[in-house]
């Protein structure tokens, strides 16, 4: 699918052009027992689980010896399934490449595409977003800094006195990661993730937060899938870009000034010194003697690259999502304007083909992506009884009293017509 972005984005005096960006990537989620059994009978989920091909025994314990839980795995479009013996369930992957048929998450996706794809996994594997609880959430954008993505790497140290270790991996290769109690900051070459098999014309830095479920509910008070359909995404980015920030960078661009001190300041090693030594009075008097420095003899990349963050990640926020197209794994397909229904006058081409009337489906849809008309339908169709009821109750019983209606028109229609014939 083409980019839905692509623009050009000036960084100081240097220009370049963005090509892929992406909001939310992985999500972990925690489901009740109650869908242990929905999901192992699901034609789209090929089970297995670990066992001695010889005893057929389930393995309960790892490598080293100890305990584990025996589950069944499965995967679809990069999310992994793992439904344990006690009937819990955790499901975990990059909805990104859940929009890319699980192949890669180089391109555009933002925030109306991370909708519909929630969308359509929770309506795939017939999931409330109100029972999904979230355990991990990764936020980032990817944007194109216009200065050599290693040296920024190589100078940033410190993210509130926890160091920026370098760390490889063979399927991200080179990254460097602030890791807290209850989040952790990543960034790295995103270009150089994917240069194999995609051509990038200039270097992309990847910036993320992964936030843990702890983080979320204190800072966010956000707890399951639906909350989070529900969110302000511009708070992710507000604090996304305020994280980054506060970051101990040294500015290589400093010009005009050579001292011991400012030798130091260069030097990782130096600041993980003060940390070590239990200094933090040191620590944060030569912290703003940088920051002094680095604002009156640089070109301030750091702000630069906050600066991007945050317009970045506000664009991905911005537009509503279109009504007439729904684009489901990558590729758009129209509502067709004669597939409606005759009780609300709304397109359902969101359901199964056979549907003649909006049903849960369509209203979770609407809800999502046109309020509007969301908000219209329950005026009519829910009674007040269910007003301080949870919203997956509100949309079940939207959807039985439109088929109530459907039913009782049609009832008329059938009594009118036997009168007549009489």
């Amino acid at each position: 699918m083409a980019n839905l972005l692509n623009f050009s984005i000036c960084i100081h005096r240097q220009c370049a052009y963005l090509k892929a960006t992406s909001m939310i990537d992985y999500l972990k989620i925690c489901l009740r027992h109650n869908y242990a059994k929905k999901l192992l009978k699901n034609p789209l989920l090929d089970f297995y689980a670990s066992y001695n091909n010889k005893t057929w025994e389930i393995r309960t314990t790892n490598d080293k010896g100890e305990e584990i839980q025996p589950c069944e795995i499965a995967f679809y479009k990069d999310f992994r399934f793992k439904v344990y013996s006690s009937g819990r369930v955790i499901i975990d992957g990059s909805l990104h490449k859940y929009w890319n048929q699980g192949e890669h998450n180089h391109n555009d996706f933002d925030l109306k595409n991370v909708k519909l794809m929630l969308f359509d996994f929770l309506n795939k594997f017939e999931i409330n977003p109100e029972e999904a609880i979230i355990n991990r959430l990764e936020i980032g954008v990817n944007i194109n800094v216009g200065y050599p993505i290693d040296r920024i790497l190589q100078n940033l140290f410190n993210h509130h006195k926890k160091e920026f270790i370098k760390t490889h991996t063979q399927t991200e290769g080179n990254y460097y990661q602030a890791e807290h109690d209850q989040y952790r900051l990543k960034i790295y070459n995103k270009s150089l993730q994917y240069q194999k098999n995609y051509h990038f014309d200039n270097e992309i830095l990847r910036y993320e937060i992964h936030y843990h479920s702890g983080q979320l509910r204190r800072v966010f008070l956000l707890k399951t899938i639906n909350d989070l359909l529900n969110t302000e995404f511009s708070l992710f980015i507000k604090d996304i870009s305020t994280q980054l920030s506060q970051s101990l960078f040294y500015d290589f661009t400093i010009t005009g000034i050579q001292s011991k001190r400012l030798m130091n300041y260069s030097n990782r090693n130096y600041w993980s010194n003060l940390i070590r030594d239990s200094r933090p009075s040191a620590y944060n008097k030569h912290k703003r003697i940088l920051a002094q420095y680095i604002k009156e003899n640089s070109e301030n990349v750091l702000s630069q690259v906050v600066e991007e963050v945050r317009r970045k990640g506000l664009d991905l926020t911005q537009g509503g999502m279109s009504i007439n197209t729904l684009c489901i794994g990558g590729i758009s397909t129209p509502l067709l304007d004669n597939k409606l229904c005759p009780i609300t006058g709304l397109g359902i081409s969101m359901q199964r083909g056979d549907s003649k009337l909006l049903s849960v489906k369509g209203l979770r849809f609407y809800k999502t992506f046109n309020y509007k008309a969301y908000n219209a339908i329950e005026l009519k169709y829910l009674s007040s009884k269910w007003d301080h009821s949870k919203d997956e109750k509100k949309i079940t019983e939207i959807a039985h009293n439109i088929r109530n209606t459907y039913n009782n028109q049609r009832n008329r229609d059938i009594k009118n017509l036997v009168t007549l014939q009489l």
